[in-house]
């Protein structure tokens, strides 16, 4: 048996694997603090904060699909096209993700978006802000974008439909609410950087 001297290289993690590690994590941190908080203390608190954790971890699985999808074809998706060309890896980061946020026997209220219907955070029981996609990046090379990894890929909007649209920064105080404190319209840049501040502050009308 010949010997070459050389070990093969590891294989790197997923997008998608990562984001498990870090739903394992949280479960942990959240499991482990129970001895601290009481068991139906953290309970109650995983469940007022359910909706906002499904929201970022499922922004978190949007943002690895498209970077898996650049990956492969060096290039964003269009901006017609990004939703059906994303939904496989979307998909699979989905349902992984719901197996890794499921702890103390249940959801716990995180709630996920349905593969085959709108994509996007749930505010309340009725009403969901769709998921776009910023216009700026549709159909180019990671190279042409003006603004770098700083510029925003996916945003939480208004409507009933998933699409694509200029990002802008919304500073109109209609904020969603989590836990009776506003927070920050969700987004996500190509470098993975997030914006997911709670706000000081009273409920506001998007949030009912």
């Amino acid at each position: 048996m010949s010997m070459s001297g050389e070990f093969a290289k590891p294989k790197p993690k997923s997008n998608l694997s990562m984001i498990l590690i870090v739903c394992s994590l949280l479960c942990l941190l959240l499991c482990g603090g129970a001895g601290f908080l009481g068991y139906q203390g953290l309970q109650k608190g995983v469940k007022a904060m359910g909706p906002v954790l499904g929201c970022t971890v499922e922004l978190a699985v949007l943002h690895a699909s498209l970077k898996d999808y650049v990956k492969e074809h060096g290039k964003y998706p269009t901006a017609d096209s990004w939703k059906k060309e994303l939904k496989t890896d979307f998909v699979k980061g989905v349902a992984e993700a719901k197996k890794g946020m499921t702890f103390f026997g249940s959801d716990n209220g995180i709630t996920f978006s349905d593969p085959e219907g709108v994509w996007g955070c749930r505010v309340n029981a009725t009403k969901i802000h769709p998921w776009m996609m910023n216009e700026e990046i549709a159909g180019k090379a990671p190279a042409e974008i003006k603004g770098g990894d700083t510029t925003v890929s996916f945003f939480e909007g208004e409507g009933t439909e998933n699409g694509t649209k200029p990002y802008v920064k919304r500073t109109d105080k209609t904020e969603p609410m989590v836990m009776g404190e506003l927070r920050e319209w969700m987004a996500v840049q190509l470098d993975g950087e997030m914006t997911t501040k709670i706000k000081a502050g009273a409920g506001s009308p998007a949030s009912r």
